[in-house]
């Protein structure tokens, strides 16, 4: 069994934080600048966000996590494939979380599949559009 954080019961607590401490820079009222509170936790055990994302954009923050294991082999497949998590280099989910938060994008389809019991996240769906078909 893998352990995970709960995405909106770490949101609901850090919410309740900032009620009592400001967690907002300086620039926080400014209407040319748009803060992104990026919580980064590091925990030595494999930890995940929402039992298989490394980091997750929510409607007010971004939740980083990040594990001292090398590599873990991720619930989420590709065209069949499983993908490998490199637990301790969260960039690239982070980048995609903060990316997700500021350009309000939807995060990539993932169903279940009942053959692998996992979920599947289906590449075709995301990258079969008119322009990449031609």
């Amino acid at each position: 069994m893998r352990a995970y954080l709960d995405s909106s019961i770490l949101q609901y607590q850090l919410q309740r934080l900032n009620d009592h401490t400001t967690l907002k820079g300086p620039h926080a009222n400014s209407r040319s600048t748009l803060e992104v509170p990026i919580f980064w936790f590091i925990h030595g055990d494999p930890l995940l966000v929402d039992k298989h994302l490394q980091a997750k954009a929510l409607s007010d923050m971004v939740i980083v996590i990040q594990s001292d294991q090398s590599f873990l082999e991720s619930p989420l497949q590709c065209n069949g494939k499983s993908l490998l998590l490199d637990l301790r280099r969260p960039i690239k989910p982070a980048m995609a979380a903060v990316s997700e938060h500021l350009a309000c994008l939807l995060p990539l389809p993932i169903s279940y599949s009942q053959a692998h019991e996992s979920a599947i996240e289906s590449c075709l769906e995301t990258f079969n559009t008119p322009s990449n078909l031609s």
